[in-house]
């Protein structure tokens, strides 16, 4: 699956058909993240609440019924939203709330599962890093690797990347990272990751730069093409190491 193809599908979800209710701003890309960069956690669970609601209320067809382009658009942001809502939910600790919209996700994927089988769309990359991820979140770290390791994505590779920051000598978490900025240096995970590294191993200038980047690709103009809340999980790892290197580095 490319992932741009996807979520350029997604982003494009907001200008359904004129006939149909708009969706609040803040179902544009970015627009989560952005408040769980600026720790704002509620937020960010009432926006991809407002999302989920939006979505699923314009999706009025049965599951045996055809979907126009357009409708097809919003089927896929309801579940999509729903996965960013379970990740937020993880984020502040809610499992139980978590399991429940993953639940509803998967649900959706079954009752509709024709449109979700596309070239365009990697619906599996989406739904198992949200489960990898409340596992993590929950404190199962031992089967949240298991996890990512068998359900692998550019999502996944970052969370074990981060994961990997406990082992001392810290070869997995810079080959993971590594790994993710070969294919694409805008990763903020990843940036992130070599900081951590690059701090841990007294090379505090270089670690302050790779925060720098990482926070800098968290901002709005930079998440342009970014729905999932994993994706910027490590932003309070990133502005507080920034905020201590800072007076550090001279």
């Amino acid at each position: 699956m490319n992932k741009v193809l996807m979520i350029l599908v997604l982003s494009l979800a907001p200008y359904s058909v004129l006939a149909q209710p708009s969706p609040p701003n803040a179902c544009e890309p970015g627009e989560i993240d952005v408040r769980i960069v600026n720790n704002d956690l509620n937020g960010a669970l009432n926006v991809s609440r407002a999302c989920v609601a939006h979505f699923k209320a314009t999706v009025t067809k049965s599951p045996k019924e055809a979907l126009t382009g357009y409708e097809w658009l919003d089927l896929l942001s309801w579940a999509y939203h729903l996965c960013a809502q379970a990740q937020v939910q993880a984020m502040m600790g809610d499992r139980a709330g978590a399991d429940a919209s993953i639940k509803a996700a998967e649900d959706v994927y079954r009752d509709w599962r024709p449109w979700f089988d596309s070239p365009v769309v990697d619906w599996a990359s989406v739904i198992d890093a949200t489960k990898g991820f409340v596992l993590e979140k929950s404190g199962n770290i031992d089967a949240a690797k298991r996890w990512y390791l068998e359900h692998r994505s550019e999502y996944a590779t970052g969370r074990l990347a981060v994961l990997a920051l406990s082992d001392p000598n810290n070869d997995d978490a810079i080959r993971y990272a590594r790994g993710l900025l070969a294919v694409g240096a805008k990763n903020p995970t990843a940036h992130v990751v070599m900081g951590a590294v690059l701090e841990s191993r007294g090379q505090k200038a270089e670690a302050l730069t790779e925060y720098q980047t990482a926070v800098h690709q968290m901002t709005k103009a930079e998440l342009q093409n970014e729905f999932l809340p994993i994706a910027v999980a490590e932003s309070a790892r990133a502005k507080s190491a920034i905020a201590r290197l800072t007076a550090e580095v001279k």
